[in-house]
C-alpha cells in the first residue's frame, strides 16, 4: 500500500471519529445529528480532505496533480463517511434517540408548512408523514452515506482544485530541463 493511500485512509479515519464525537455533542444538546443540526459538522470532511491532500503533496516533493488530489480526496471522503455511518449505526442500535429526534424534527417541519405539500388533508402530506414515521435506522444510515458521498464529491472537487500544483507540467518540465543540461554537459 502506497504512503499516499495510507495518508488518505488515516485522515478519513480521523474525520469519521471526530464526526461521531461531534454527533454525540449534538445529541447531548437535544438535537438530531441527522437533521438540521448535522450541518454543524460540515467542517469535518473539509478539514480531513484538506489535511490529507496537503500531507500527500508534502510527501511528494510539494507536487500533486489534480487527478491524484481528486482520487486521494475521494478515498478520504469514503473512509470518513463509511466509518462515521458504521459507528453511528452501532451506537443507534443501542440508543435509538437520534432516529427518534430526526423523525420528530422532520414531522414538525412538515406540520409547520403543510400548504407546501398540498395541505394537511392532501395525499402527499399524509404519505410524507407516514414514510417519516416508518423510517428505519438502516434507511436513514444508507441515505446519510449517499448524501455524504454526493455532497462530499463537490467538496473534493473544490479542495483538489485548490490544493493541486498550479502548473501540472512544472515537474515534467523540470525533468526535461535536467535531461537537456546533462546532454549539454556531455557534449562539452
Amino acid at each position: 500500500m502506497s504512503q499516499d493511500f495510507k495518508i488518505a485512509i488515516r485522515f478519513g479515519l480521523y474525520g469519521g471519529i471526530l464526526a461521531f464525537i461531534v454527533s454525540l455533542i449534538i445529541l447531548l444538546a437535544g438535537k438530531s445529528p441527522m437533521g438540521d443540526a448535522g450541518w454543524m459538522a460540515i467542517w469535518i470532511p473539509i478539514v480531513s480532505i484538506w489535511f490529507a491532500l496537503v500531507q500527500i503533496k508534502k510527501a511528494n516533493e510539494n507536487y500533486i496533480s489534480f487527478k491524484s488530489a481528486f482520487g486521494f480526496g475521494t478515498i478520504t471522503l469514503i473512509v470518513y463517511s463509511l466509518l462515521y455511518d458504521v459507528i453511528f449505526y452501532i451506537y443507534s442500535v443501542f440508543n435509538p434517540i437520534a432516529l427518534d429526534l430526526f423523525k420528530e424534527e422532520t414531522i414538525q417541519k412538515f406540520n409547520e408548512a403543510p400548504d407546501v405539500f398540498g395541505g394537511e388533508d392532501s395525499e402527499l402530506f399524509i404519505q410524507l408523514i407516514e414514510q417519516t414515521q416508518n423510517l428505519t435506522l438502516e434507511q436513514a444510515i444508507v441515505s446519510d452515506f449517499i448524501y455524504k458521498i454526493i455532497g462530499g464529491l463537490f467538496l473534493v472537487l473544490a479542495i483538489s482544485n485548490f490544493v493541486r500544483s498550479k502548473n501540472t507540467h512544472d515537474k515534467e518540465n523540470e525533468n526535461e530541463q535536467t535531461e537537456e543540461v546533462s546532454i549539454i554537459n556531455e557534449d562539452e
